[in-house]
């Protein structure tokens, strides 16, 4: 029979060594030189994803699936996370509305009302205000720190996965102070 090996020292060696490498040599094997090329490339392959019983870096790959669940389940999560998106936006918008409506407030509070909830009207919100370099400050603290809409969607977004929002907020608060350090030299320099 023409190519074939014994699997007995390719399962040995397997054993021995944890490298892509080999995995990728023992897939190609599997699929070559055995009869039913279609069902190895489906369930034999695809462990080149899966973990590995001594390896736990590797990206496990569930069973293929049909294509139309696929993209019914990525259409749902698509769907959801600019739901999640749209919605704080809106629900943060109306509260900064309903905020400068019904408190009197100066310009430079209308700005920062405006800010710290929605960014994007915030940005806006900073042309009244006259003072280049106040306003330069003001669009530097939004863009950098975000609104509470902003950190809203970051943390409904990060639940389901292991990222700390901890780690965002404080990797926000070290750019913003950062990028305001560096604003100053900038302009006093």
């Amino acid at each position: 029979q023409c190519g074939r090996v014994s699997e007995r020292p390719l399962r040995w060696y397997w054993q021995e060594r944890e490298s892509a490498h080999f995995q990728i040599h023992q897939c190609l094997y599997r699929c070559l030189f055995r009869h039913s090329m279609k069902h190895e490339l489906q369930q034999n392959c695809i462990f080149l994803f899966q973990k590995h019983p001594k390896n736990n870096n590797s990206i496990e790959i569930p069973y293929p699936q049909n294509f139309s669940l696929i993209l019914t389940k990525s259409i749902n999560s698509s769907f959801q996370t600019i739901l999640l998106i749209y919605g704080t936006s809106l629900f943060f918008f109306l509260i900064s509305t309903f905020i400068i409506l019904y408190l009197p407030i100066s310009s430079y509070g209308y700005v920062l009302i405006n800010g710290i909830f929605d960014l994007t009207k915030g940005i806006f919100t900073t042309s009244i205000i006259h003072n280049k370099i106040i306003q330069t400050y003001f669009i530097l603290l939004f863009i950098q720190f975000g609104g509470i809409s902003i950190h809203m969607q970051t943390k409904g977004i990060l639940s389901n996965s292991q990222v700390s929002y901890l780690s965002f907020v404080k990797g926000r608060i070290i750019s913003t102070l950062i990028s305001f350090i560096l604003l100053w030299i900038f302009i006093y320099f």
